[in-house]
């Protein structure tokens, strides 16, 4: 909590009753709440810009109440703040904030998960070799994030209202060419779940500076997954966000990663 205040992070979240007494849903630059509130003069900013005036959180500094029944109107004002750069319109569940279920008919764009610190799920399948090496990916130079780092060979999103076991179906299928004979003989990891929190430079284009400074906070639970492969057997990407695959020992995944060449949530929840 210490480190995202110090970051300059301010919470916000729903208006409910009890809202002042409970954890923030999520956080946001300080920058970025500012831009929000300076969208229209302060009398109208519940009417108009659908955000409460700011009020202190129980010690964590100012914070904003967002109207949930308007979500979109939220979602479009950070769209004309942030700009078109890695907008996927792909929209991810918001979950609660102890982070165990979605919060009912409540979704926004994926993208902006990052600028408002909520908790996203991803999942990623280790496809190892038997040989007891595994496959690694090395991302697109136009992904939004980490672009041209090595990932896990499948690795993905998981969209609103969608389960593990069919996003990690279909993402192995986009970025590694695995068809419907493997996916019966894909498993859960012996520890299928991890959550992971971090302060993050914003998602934004290589060499462009971020219209506010401070880091965000990529708040994230991998659900992982585990299949063995044939040596002879090769990826293939169907989705055009892989620039090159190769099999590494387990051990070279921590050096990439060392050497700032390796996605850090991929390193996390690899073998």
């Amino acid at each position: 909590m210490g480190d995202l205040l110090r970051a300059g992070l301010q919470p916000w979240s729903f208006q409910s009753p009890q809202a002042t007494q409970q954890a923030p849903l999520g956080w946001m630059p300080k920058g970025l709440m500012e831009a929000l509130l300076s969208k229209c003069p302060s009398g109208t900013r519940h009417q108009a810009l659908f955000l409460q005036e700011p009020f202190q959180w129980q010690g964590l500094g100012p914070g904003l109440f967002v109207d949930r029944q308007r979500l979109q109107r939220f979602e479009q004002g950070l769209a004309d703040l942030l700009g078109p750069h890695g907008w996927r319109h792909e929209n991810f569940a918001v979950i609660d904030r102890a982070g165990l279920k979605p919060l009912p008919d409540l979704q926004l764009e994926r993208s902006l998960f990052r600028w408002l610190g909520l908790l996203s799920e991803s999942v990623q399948l280790n496809i190892r070799r038997e040989d007891g090496s595994l496959w690694i990916a090395q991302r697109a130079m136009t992904k939004a994030i980490d672009p041209g780092l090595w990932d896990a060979a499948v690795a993905g999103g998981l969209s609103a209202g969608e389960l593990p076991e069919g996003a990690v179906q279909r993402e192995s299928f986009e970025e590694a060419g695995l068809t419907n004979p493997w996916h019966k003989q894909i498993q859960r990891a012996a520890a299928p779940c991890m959550r992971i929190a971090r302060l993050v430079a914003p998602p934004m284009p290589p060499g462009s500076k971020a219209p506010w400074p401070e880091p965000c906070l990529h708040h994230e639970r991998v659900w992982r997954f585990e299949i063995t492969i044939p040596n002879a057997w090769q990826p293939s990407a169907n989705d055009g966000e892989v620039m090159a695959f190769r099999a590494v020992k387990p051990e070279e995944i921590f050096s990439l990663w060392q050497r700032g060449e390796f996605n850090h949530e991929a390193a996390c929840a690899s073998p």
